[in-house]
């Protein structure tokens, strides 16, 4: 699994993981996620068209402009990673080649569950016809454009609602990971790494040796009970 493998290679501590509860993410509401919570919002995506996306918003942490924004060639299934260093305005469907700040481009490494189901996904899509020079896009409209924030934000209501979960934001899903992780004691600048933030502290110095970010293990047998 994903996390599971940054504490293999000893880039995240053994304990990071160890007892994760209950955390408040920073809203006026003070809206409360489990991990358990991700696990199930994970399974409910399960059901829809683009499930995907949403899976990928809760194992990496990214913004959603940035899953909108991936393309195939930044998948990389020997390695196990997907690189992201391009986003889609969410709102606009523009694509840029850039990420929304220079610390934002990073490689994740992905369990092995979440690989395989972008296989299928890769598959699933290629056998579609589409316009060739959105081909790449890993999620696309059936007109081949980067897909449209209001699809996204129907589904992922529909997947609350099926995860029987309150109402929340898109956004959320980054807010609840990056707090239990931050949470269970692991550095903040990893945490940084991780998601794509930038860390103003001296321990940024460290960052620039995490070559490749561990993705979040919020998929792992675990979570099941």
């Amino acid at each position: 699994m994903a996390i599971r493998a940054g504490i293999e290679a000893r880039v995240i501590p053994q304990d990071a993981l160890l007892g994760l509860g209950t955390v408040k993410v920073p809203r006026k509401d003070r809206l409360v996620l489990t991990r358990h919570d991700l696990y199930r919002i994970i399974k409910a995506s399960e059901h829809y068209l683009y499930g995907l996306v949403i899976r990928l918003l809760v194992v990496t942490g990214a913004r959603l402009g940035e899953i909108l924004g991936l393309t195939w060639d930044r998948v990389d299934f020997a390695k196990n990673t997907i690189t992201i260093d391009r986003t889609v305005d969410v709102l606009s469907r523009c694509r840029k080649d850039d990420t929304k700040t220079p610390n934002s481009r990073r490689t994740v490494i992905l369990d092995a569950e979440t690989m395989t189901k972008l296989s299928e996904w890769k598959k699933k899509s290629h056998d579609k016809v589409v316009f060739m020079q959105n081909r790449e896009l890993v999620f696309k409209s059936p007109a081949g454009k980067p897909l449209h924030y209001g699809r996204v934000h129907k589904m992922f209501k529909a997947i609350l609602k099926k995860a029987e979960l309150p109402d929340m934001r898109i956004h959320d899903i980054r807010h609840a990971v990056v707090t239990l992780l931050l949470a269970e004691g692991v550095p903040a600048v990893t945490v940084a790494s991780l998601v794509g933030h930038n860390v103003a502290t001296t321990n940024a110095v460290y960052a620039e040796k995490i070559k490749i970010s561990q993705g979040l293990n919020f998929v792992s047998e675990s979570q099941k009970e």
